[in-house]
């Protein structure tokens, strides 16, 4: 036997490991960890999706919800809503289909018609892309191109074979097309009032060649 070395520290007996239930007993205190084992936290609740019905009571402040108009509810006068294709004003309809045309809309689509609408002409001017531009320069050489060809051709193969103003309306389709679609989003006309102004203005045109 080794002689014990008063400056060394003695060593602890080694800590045995009881179960919850004899600790439970031991203390006094038996049962509650059962109970606290047992115990189980209610499943966690989605929220439903906003504009779905919901039977259920109230919820905690955490859960918010975000109101949708349902598709029967009126269209409302402020701010206003008009139809993308005809510019009809749709406040108060209870259906997603113009009356006017026939075409169905949405709302986020007729509050930007009616705020495209609300803006002044050089406004639109200013803010039309880069492509819009670029569509308006190619127009109006289209235009000259085509009064130029025409007039090679009346004066290369006479009045029996081309007139001048046949010639002119078939060269001008395309650059009235080209014209028609920037007249149509910077002035915010229809395709309707658009083809019927252009119509207008070449039948001048005609009538001008016919008498001069």
């Amino acid at each position: 036997m080794k002689p014990t070395d008063p400056l060394r520290p003695r060593r602890n007996p080694p800590i045995e490991l009881q179960s919850l239930d004899v600790a439970g007993a031991s203390s006094g205190r038996a049962g509650e960890n059962k109970t606290a084992a047992d115990h189980h936290d209610p499943p966690f609740e989605l929220a439903p999706l906003a504009g779905e019905p919901s039977n259920a009571a109230p919820r905690s402040f955490g859960n918010v919800e975000q109101p949708v108009m349902a598709a029967d509810t009126p269209v409302p006068a402020q701010p206003p809503h008009v139809c993308p294709n005809c510019d009809y004003n749709l406040t108060g309809l209870t259906t997603r289909r113009c009356p006017e045309c026939g075409e169905p809309f949405t709302l986020i689509d007729a509050r930007r018609s009616a705020d495209e609408k609300s803006l002044g002409r050089f406004t639109r001017l200013r803010m039309l892309p880069q492509w819009e531009r670029a569509r308006f320069l190619v127009g109006v050489g289209l235009t000259v191109i085509s009064i130029l060809a025409v007039n090679i051709l009346h004066l290369g193969a006479g009045r029996s074979l081309v007139s001048f103003q046949g010639g002119l309306m078939v060269l001008a389709l395309l650059p009235t097309l080209i014209w028609s679609g920037f007249l149509q989003d910077l002035m915010g006309w229809t395709p309707s009032d658009v083809a019927l102004i252009v119509g207008v203005v070449m039948t001048g045109i005609a009538t001008l060649f016919i008498f001069f």
